[in-house]
């Protein structure tokens, strides 16, 4: 990260202050790194050393470090203990989706920086940008204070449920909670005072959409989950003949998190497991295709590190033990594009109740009409 452009050093010194008064604010910080580096995304990951893995607190992206070698761009920066950039990322030869975009969007040029605390990799600041390279200007200013991204990894005070469900917003929660509430009632209202079937049927899928925003955003997610899956066990639904085990196979960690609310109302589903990398979910259908353990439904991400899903698919449609649903949940068309074969059905991202439950419900009348033959 060389660069030869003059600065001012006021403007230096006001932008190492900013950071400074919001060192308290992760979500500000976050705000911060976007504006300052000019990027379109920002990542920043903690480093868990109990469980080896770097943690964005905000995003829900979760990489175990065993993935993290030469062959991701992520992966040299964290061996390498070296800032980085590339300014066109995609043709990068250490370029790696799973590792590199998990979130599959567009982006052109990437940054990472690794924070060193006696000489391990305590933390790493990813940026990118959507549609073009950064200017050398930015690249210097980062140059310049990089020395106030330390303090970012030596504050741990932050509330992880609070800033998950604020980040999709400039909006404070209470806003955002208010606003869902007004376009629910006004949808309400507009039924009411509607006789047009069509315009009903717009007015309803309107309503599934905000209840699915509201599902993103509840801080409470996970209790709700933890819940509902205690009452299934207390009703003893898992001896049900017709009831669904569901592995969920996804790298994000707010996908898993999301998708598993969204499914967890559905008392006809006994249990709902979570597989966070290719060979982890690999070992957990090897085990229950091998045991008497069924898995129903896999909810199946593409870009995993580990193994792809396209890879698992292939091994479970080949072994014949393993008798189960494959849904896709990749936002890569060509990912699936030549091989939906492999799949039964497909969940397009951001998840939306409305297609959770008319899969769902898909999967539990064919599992019926086998039942009943």
């Amino acid at each position: 990260m060389t660069a030869h452009t003059t600065l001012d050093p006021e403007e230096i010194k006001q932008i190492n202050a900013n950071f400074s008064s919001s060192i308290d604010d992760l979500g500000k910080i976050y705000a911060l790194l976007q504006d300052t580096t000019q990027s379109d995304s920002v990542e920043i990951f903690f480093f868990n050393q109990k469980d080896a893995v770097f943690l964005d607190k905000i995003k829900g992206s979760k990489i175990e470090t065993k993935y993290l070698d030469e062959n991701s761009f992520l992966g040299y920066v964290y061996t390498s203990k070296k800032a980085s950039v590339s300014q066109n990322i995609a043709k990068s030869s250490r370029f790696n989706t799973a590792i590199d975009n998990p979130f599959k969007i567009k982006i052109e040029a990437q940054m990472a920086i690794p924070v060193i605390f006696n000489e391990k990799v305590e933390g790493i600041i990813r940026c990118s940008r959507n549609d073009e390279p950064y200017g050398q200007r930015t690249l210097e200013i980062i140059k310049r204070i990089m020395n106030s991204f330390k303090d970012i990894f030596l504050h741990e005070r932050h509330h992880l449920e609070m800033e998950m469900q604020r980040h999709p917003f400039s909006l404070d929660t209470v806003e955002v909670y208010k606003a869902i509430k007004e376009v629910k009632n006004i949808y309400g209202h507009l039924l009411v005072h509607t006789q047009n079937p069509e315009i009903e049927k717009l007015l309803k899928e309107g309503q599934t959409t905000i209840d699915s925003v509201f599902q993103y955003l509840n801080p409470n997610m996970d209790n709700v989950s933890r819940v509902k899956q205690e009452l299934r066990q207390l009703n003893k639904n898992d001896n049900n003949a017709n009831s669904l085990k569901i592995l969920i196979a996804d790298d994000v960690m707010m996908n898993v998190k999301i998708l598993n609310s969204m499914l967890s109302h559905d008392n006809q589903i006994s249990e709902i497991q979570a597989a966070y990398d290719g060979n982890m979910t690999l070992e957990m259908l090897e085990k229950t295709c091998a045991s008497d353990d069924r898995i129903d439904v896999l909810f199946l991400d593409h870009h995993m590190p580990g193994k792809l899903g396209l890879e698992i698919a292939e091994i479970l449609k080949s072994d014949n033990r393993c008798n189960m649903v494959i849904v896709s949940i990749t936002n890569d068309p060509e990912a699936i594009k030549n091989h939906m074969n492999l799949y039964d059905y497909h969940l397009s991202k951001p998840f939306s109740k409305a297609a959770i439950e008319s899969i769902v419900n898909k999967i539990k009348n064919e599992k019926l009409q086998q039942n009943i033959s």
